[in-house]
């Protein structure tokens, strides 16, 4: 190919196909400083200029020497920018890697995240998201993360897989050692010369390469390690130690010097010495386990070391005689013919036996009781039953005594706080009968429907008399030396009492001594209230609607009929109970000056009784209907027939008006508003008539005066 050298950039020709076109700068040819870039092809379309190679869209852009830098377009996008120091691929897209030449670093990005950075000492994959890859040169190691985990760890002495979990792998290059965890707990141990699975347990196996034993060591019921410190196998024999294990079709043997004391059968084992006597354990069918001494009357011996190294026996059994349990050598249980000893320190205790029909617990020391006691819902002990042979029986109820024998009976305490309760009940477990008391009464009640209560005694002839028969529907009564000789009986309106012998029957109060206070009798012909106590007065009281007592009775020591308080009690009530005629020798009005206030002459004389309009009338007949005592209804109509002479009460009330006089100011005037009855007090009109006579009087004199006057 010739070369060609032109003094300024036109138009070239001479230049075919295939050809190579250097272009250098014309001001330092001797330099031969490359101004352009080279191509060895030209096509149509390709241009060249000072700084850009282009064709299409695609072009390559070479900025001057003072930057030094490159940017190659393809379609029109910088898919790639080269400096001194920096070069990206992918320049305008999310995805793109940059080489830093400076930091000597390398990034990946994809889809504008950083996935991968490369330096000289650390190279990671997956850096922005929670899985990553990490190798470290200046540390040395390679991480590996998963979900934010790390899961795996790999230096130059040790390789561990599942860092962060409980359950991981973990390699020791430096101390020739591996270790695998389950759940925290290291289960397996790897070295050259001992390999250790369960490591963690109680309970695990060795291999030991150097003593070329097999270890296994566990905890079985206290006994300590277990081992054997050489194992192998011959044909159907396993060998361990000086010892043998021989397994034939249907069973298993085991060997100590030449004999066989060791093997299993088709229901259970054998043991036994060299004179071929020991003892079986088989499985005998219907979840039946059997330990047979082979040797006649051989008794069977569990016997342990305890932790001082002393031997002590645990169960004792005897095939002709009993069978004997211990506890730390002590015996403290024996079950013989029919019963059961429990033993205290080696010694009697109590014993639980059948004597063909019965059943005993018995205590067998001297003066000690017998107590049953259980565990409730709460694992708190609570006593059933306690008993003392020199004292009381007691039976429990939660724990507390709830029934107690003593000399003169029982007693039966409340356990729960409400009241105390005894009840009969029938074979199916109905309630008969509870008798049972409060913190105040004491009761008995019979709980059969319908059914009475009846409190029954035998007499000295040993005849059952009744002494009380309740009926729930019907009467309470009371008897008198038998069935047949009722004394006393409720009924709806009140109380019956029966003369059972017969005499006067009557109801007597009397003290806790016999001393009677009163009685209430009939003496066959009259009926009386009778107090019994001499000089004590006899009264019949009643509460108003104000809750005070009233009293009307016998004052014994004034010899009357009293009310009490004094002035506070009607005789009759106006209308619905007034009285037809009262007999008596003569009535007093009390005129005490001493009980009297703002005494003054009388203000009603003459003209009020010149005013007041005498009369006569009759009453009305009007119709009566009463209940008598015993229930019994009377009815009729009264009649009167005589006439009386008086006054009536509104015209009255119209005089002391047409005064001006209250009659709130006048005692003689009365009015109900209850009962809407005006009645009068006939004694107070005596001082006004009085009155009125006096003022008659003066004016006769006066009269009498003047007429002498006139006739002298």
């Amino acid at each position: 190919m010739a070369s060609k050298k032109i003094n300024e950039l036109t138009t070239i020709s001479g230049v075919s196909s295939g050809d190579m076109l250097v272009v250098y700068d014309v001001s330092d040819i001797t330099t031969e400083k490359t101004k352009s870039i080279l191509y060895s092809d030209f096509e149509s379309g390709l241009s060249v200029s000072s700084n850009r190679i282009e064709q299409g869209n695609s072009f390559v852009d070479v900025t001057d020497a003072g930057t030094g830098e490159i940017s190659i377009s393809a379609d029109s996008t910088e898919v790639m920018n080269i400096k001194s120091s920096t070069m990206i691929l992918g320049v305008n897209g999310d995805t793109n890697v940059q080489l830093n030449q400076s930091s000597g670093q390398v990034a990946v990005l994809s889809d504008n995240l950083t996935v991968a950075n490369f330096n000289p000492t650390i190279q990671r994959l997956g850096i922005t998201n929670d899985t990553v890859i990490e190798v470290n040169q200046a540390s040395d190691y390679i991480n590996m993360k998963a979900n934010n985990v790390q899961m795996f760890n790999l230096t130059s002495t040790s390789a561990q897989l599942g860092l962060s979990g409980d359950s991981r792998f973990i390699a020791d290059v430096g101390g020739n050692t591996a270790s695998i965890y389950a759940g925290s707990y290291e289960v397996v141990d790897l070295a050259p010369t001992f390999q250790t699975f369960g490591v963690a347990g109680d309970t695990y196996l060795t291999l030991n390469q150097n003593d070329n034993l097999i270890e296994f060591t566990g905890t079985l019921s206290g006994t300590g390690d277990i081992y054997c410190d050489d194992l192998y196998t011959s044909g159907t024999t396993i060998h361990v130690g000086d010892g043998e294990i021989k397994s034939s079709l249907g069973n298993i043997e085991l060997y100590y010097g030449g004999n066989n004391v060791f093997r299993t059968q088709s229901n259970g084992i054998l043991i036994q010495d060299s004179n071929n006597t020991g003892v079986t354990m088989s499985y005998a069918g219907a979840d039946t386990f059997t330990i047979h001494n082979t040797e006649n009357s051989g008794e069977i011996i569990l016997r342990g070391k305890n932790s001082g190294g002393v031997d002590h026996d645990m169960v004792n059994a005897d095939p002709s005689g009993p069978i004997e349990l211990y506890y730390n050598g002590v015996k403290t249980v024996t079950v013989g013919n029919n019963l059961v000893d429990l033993h205290r320190d080696g010694s009697d205790g109590s014993r639980l036996y059948n004597d063909g029909s019965d059943l005993f617990l018995q205590n067998k020391i001297d003066g000690g009781g017998v107590l049953l006691t259980a565990e409730n819902n709460s694992a708190e002990q609570k006593n059933i039953l306690w008993g003392d042979p020199d004292s009381n029986t007691a039976l429990y109820h939660t724990g507390l005594s709830a029934i107690s024998t003593a000399a003169y009976g029982a007693d039966i305490r409340d356990t729960s706080g409400s009241s105390t309760q005894l009840q009969l009940k029938s074979s199916g477990g109905t309630s008969l009968a509870m008798f049972y008391t409060t913190s105040t009464d004491t009761y008995l009640r019979g709980m059969q429907h319908g059914g009475n209560l009846l409190l029954q005694q035998e007499d000295n002839g040993g005849n059952v008399e009744t002494l009380l028969d309740g009926d729930p529907d019907g009467a309470v009564k009371l008897f008198y030396n038998g069935v047949n000789t009722e004394s006393f009986r409720t009924q709806r309106d009140g109380i019956v009492v029966v003369d059972s012998n017969g005499s006067a029957p009557y109801i007597s109060l009397v003290t806790f001594d016999g001393n009677a206070r009163a009685t209430l009798y009939n003496n066959n012909s009259n009926n009386y209230f009778r107090g019994d106590v001499n000089g004590h007065d006899t009264y019949l009281t009643a509460k108003n609607s104000s809750g005070n007592t009233r009293y009307v009775g016998i004052d014994v020591s004034a010899t009357a009929f009293v009310p009490y308080p004094t002035d506070t009690i009607d005789l009759g009530v106006p209308e619905s109970a007034e009285w037809d005629d009262i007999y008596h020798n003569g009535s007093i009005n009390p005129s005490d000056k001493r009980k009297k206030t703002t005494i003054s002459g009388s203000d009603l004389g003459l003209d009020f009784v010149n005013d007041l309009n005498p009369v006569s009338y009759m009453y009305k007949d009007y119709d009566y209907v009463d209940e008598q005592p015993d229930g019994t209804i009377i009815s009729g109509t009264r009649t009167y027939h005589r006439r009386h002479y008086g006054l009536i009460a509104q015209e009255v009330e119209a005089t002391l008006s047409g005064i001006a006089k209250d009659t709130e100011d006048f005692a003689g005037f009365v009015y109900n508003e209850d009962s809407d009855y005006y009645g009068l007090r006939y004694a107070e009109f005596i001082a006004p008539m009085m009155k009125a006579i006096q003022q008659l009087s003066d004016k006769i004199d006066n009269l009498t005066t003047r007429i002498e006057a006139l006739e002298t």
